[in-house]
């Protein structure tokens, strides 16, 4: 399964850096919002699939901040995390190929948490590639490494590798 998603995910990103690098017309540097749909897997033995969603506000070429929400279907039990992150990012010159990183806190809940009522703050780092597939439409492929603040050695940190479609308003 996860050999599988990742040959997916650089098919795809491949497949549309061809056609999207001579649309450099589009334009990824304006102001506004976005939201989107992901789905992918955890990187660990326990891992089935996880599929999110994210909102998020564009403030200028360089800078976003966004909310995520991820359901993880896992063989230890589900969990589900909601995230406030912040991305930097920078377009590549000539493309339409956006790197980014990303950094947010958030919380963890069911298998995910590890406090009363299973519950648990969490932080996320990482980072990805976005392209524009239309004036509306983005692809994005995604890594998040998601660790527990308060309790890290009750449950295993997450590997979150996504791939997603992402539409501007």
């Amino acid at each position: 399964m996860k050999k599988t998603l990742l040959a997916v995910a650089a098919l795809a990103l491949v497949a549309f850096s061809g056609p999207v690098m001579a649309q450099d017309s589009l334009n990824q540097d304006r102001k506004g919002f976005y939201t989107g749909l992901n789905l992918g897997s955890n990187l660990d033995v326990n891992a089935k699939i996880t599929g999110g969603i994210d909102a998020g506000y564009q403030f200028n070429k360089f800078f976003r901040a966004e909310a995520t929400y991820d359901y993880m279907w896992r063989t230890g039990g589900n969990g589900s995390a909601l995230m406030g992150n912040l991305v930097g990012q920078y377009k590549i010159p000539g493309t339409v190929i956006v790197p980014y990183l990303l950094a947010g806190s958030g919380m963890g809940f069911s298998s995910m948490g590890t406090l009363t009522n299973n519950v648990a703050a969490l932080y996320n780092v990482g980072g990805g590639f976005r392209a524009d597939l239309t004036k509306k439409l983005e692809l994005d492929l995604r890594y998040r490494y998601v660790g527990h603040y308060d309790a890290p050695n009750s449950n295993p940190d997450q590997n979150l590798l996504t791939i997603g479609m992402n539409y501007r308003f």
